[in-house]
């Protein structure tokens, strides 16, 4: 699987060395950053536990963590309890 990646890479005049697993980290990667489910994720690099895929890539976006925590705080808002006029 290495040489076919290298020789596509070489036929598109690409000299750097890249890996088929550095490849597979590029794709799960970008695909979290897009907001794609990481169940979704785990199955396409083929990881046989959730937490395997999650451990490895979840560190990657700071921003996912935060809007994961702006997301959980609007669902948790509640609306202020109305106090009645007296």
């Amino acid at each position: 699987m290495n040489r076919a990646l290298k020789k596509s890479l070489h036929a598109v005049e690409i000299e750097r060395h890249i890996r088929v697993h550095d490849l597979c980290h590029t794709a799960a990667s970008l695909a979290l950053r897009k907001g794609i489910a990481g169940k979704v994720v785990q199955e396409m690099l083929g990881h046989s536990n959730y937490s395997t895929t999650m451990d490895i890539y979840s560190h990657l976006d700071p921003d996912m963590q935060k809007e994961t925590s702006k997301q959980m705080n609007e669902a948790l808002k509640r609306t202020p309890k109305r106090t009645r006029k007296q």
